[in-house]
């Protein structure tokens, strides 16, 4: 299908700058995942200093508008489809069913319309590499451009905002007390004196764990593209849609599953957003989620799950016990 393939580095916007992003819009709403009312926190210090144990015990997602400005969100999305169309034009030429079943997170079979191109950062894939896979490396990532403008327009930003407006959930779930501790630093490993690139890529790693193969976007083809459910058993996953229901594909979301009613096979979601794009949702990683089929168009999801990593204990990182 020729559609695949409309999308093309020489059609990709120029990077927007900075200042095209207002603070001043964005709105922090908590919306219970088991029902009731979802509200209004922008300006609620109450309700903002305990929500890090609402989301730890998967209470709550909160729902952060605004964090992309338009023309932000057109140019990652124009520098994703282009590079998914890439991945999933080697993936039909190369007959990689196996790899498009991975992909789409599920164990059942499905083939080529089923695929979802999940394509990581460039740290992320280095992270993940594997030697010598050639073509079936699942790790091909974002150019390196829509890469950098990943780590600076979305991760930087979402934490900063986080450090600076919903305070309880550096403390709470990533132990950030003490004077000068924040998200942002355990991301850029700012802390240290020694400033050598590669002294500072190691610390980031030992500070912040993450999901394999992210900080990635994800992109959903029709007519069935979709990812299985599952957790992601971090301290938080920050899942931001970078096209809209309803105006870039139909059917599709974001599907949730309360902690009383977590198996797909008895229950149906306790919960599905489809928020607009640019809005990040922040949830933790007990919760059970899947992204839903879509049905014509093409969905695309920036996903980045992560926990602390205590400093000296490679293989522990930082609990939050759930009171």
């Amino acid at each position: 299908d020729n559609t695949y393939y409309s999308f093309t580095m020489s059609t990709i916007p120029k990077v927007p700058p900075p200042t095209s992003y207002n603070p001043s819009t964005v709105t922090v709403e908590e919306v219970p995942i088991d029902g009731g009312a979802r509200r209004t926190i922008t300006q609620d210090a109450t309700a903002k200093a305990n929500i890090a144990i609402r989301i730890n015990k998967g209470k709550s997602i909160v729902a952060v508008s605004n964090l992309l400005s338009a023309t932000e969100i057109e140019y990652l999305v124009h520098s994703s489809l282009a590079a998914a169309a890439d991945q999933k034009k080697s993936i039909i030429e190369n007959n990689h069913v196996r790899t498009s079943r991975i992909m789409t997170g599920d164990d059942d079979g499905g083939g080529l319309d089923r695929v979802c191109v999940r394509m990581p950062t460039v740290a992320a894939a280095e992270r993940n590499d594997i030697p010598d896979a050639g073509g079936n490396d699942l790790h091909d990532p974002l150019p390196i451009e829509a890469s950098q403008f990943i780590e600076e327009r979305i991760i930087r930003r979402a934490l900063a905002y986080m450090d600076q407006e919903l305070k309880d959930i550096p403390q709470t779930l990533f132990g950030c007390w003490n004077a000068g501790d924040s998200l942002e630093k355990l991301f850029s490993g700012s802390n240290l004196e020694d400033s050598d690139n590669g002294r500072r890529q190691q610390q980031q790693q030992q500070l912040l764990e993450w999901s394999t193969r992210e900080p990635a976007v994800n992109v959903y083809y029709p007519p069935d593209g979709h990812f299985g459910i599952h957790k992601d058993n971090k301290s938080l996953t920050i899942l931001m849609p970078l096209t809209s229901r309803g105006v870039d594909f139909t059917g599709g979301g974001t599907a949730f599953w309360s902690q009383s009613h977590p198996d797909e096979r008895r229950h149906a979601p306790s919960l599905v957003l489809s928020p607009e794009a640019g809005t990040a949702l922040l949830f933790g990683g007990r919760v059970s989620h899947k992204g839903l089929h879509i049905d014509t168009g093409k969905r695309v999801v920036f996903v980045a799950s992560f926990s602390r990593r205590l400093v000296g204990e490679k293989s522990k990182t930082w609990v939050v016990s759930a009171r």
